[in-house]
């Protein structure tokens, strides 16, 4: 009579790690073996804008008769914003605000600009008109009514 094939001198011994799921915003490809079995080595990975916080390369092994895990299973975590990044985001609203400023700065001086010129224009045909004569003024009068 032998013993099971699993067990040496009537003690267990395993064949297999436990299984392991991928993280979130990541996945695995196994590597080596099959994914559980002694010897496997699995391999993460995470998603676009996440970083892998913990070992990238994980090996089941046996030791004292017992499997494990070469490394505990690692996480994904959202990448922090590039500083460059920032700085570009800040410089954008900045000169977005200067040239906004601008704008209405030329806006404002080009209005004053026409307003003193009308007013000019004003002043000018006030002038004329205080200058001229009895005579014109009513040769002019005569002229509107008929018309």
């Amino acid at each position: 009579n032998q013993p099971p094939a699993d067990t040496q001198c009537g003690k267990f011994q395993p064949k297999q790690c436990v299984t392991l799921l991928p993280p979130p915003y990541g996945s695995y490809y196994i590597e080596k073996g099959t994914g559980l079995s002694l010897g496997s080595v699995i391999v993460y990975w995470c998603r676009e804008g996440y970083q892998l916080v913990g070992s990238e390369k994980l090996a089941c092994l046996i030791r004292d008769r017992t499997s494990y895990w070469s490394h505990p299973a690692p996480h994904c975590e959202g990448k922090p914003l590039d500083k460059g990044f920032r700085v570009a985001v800040i410089a954008s609203l900045i000169s977005g605000v200067i040239i906004l400023t601008m704008s209405v700065s030329f806006a404002a001086c080009c209005l004053r600009d026409r307003l003193l010129r009308n007013r000019r224009l004003m002043g000018k045909a006030a002038t004329a008109v205080a200058s001229l004569t009895r005579a014109q003024l009513a040769l002019i009068s005569g002229l509107w009514a008929r018309s």
